[in-house]
């Protein structure tokens, strides 16, 4: 819903921005939601992954 919310305000806004018809506004925020759960997924793997390896490497030199 949020993200919704969210092209739905961006349309109000900026000019250039048209998004026409139902089935544009429904696959916008599936595609968006989709994207934004990968991210929330895949992100914290790599990135927690790089720092517990720079923790480990900073470890092993004591």
């Amino acid at each position: 819903m949020t993200i919704f919310v969210v092209l739905f305000i961006v349309d109000i806004l900026m000019d250039g921005f048209h998004m026409g018809g139902l089935s544009n506004w429904l696959a916008a925020t599936l595609l968006v939601w989709i994207g934004s759960l990968v991210a929330a997924i895949l992100l914290p793997i790599y990135v927690f992954k790089e720092l517990v390896q720079h923790h480990r490497e900073e470890r092993r030199d004591l």
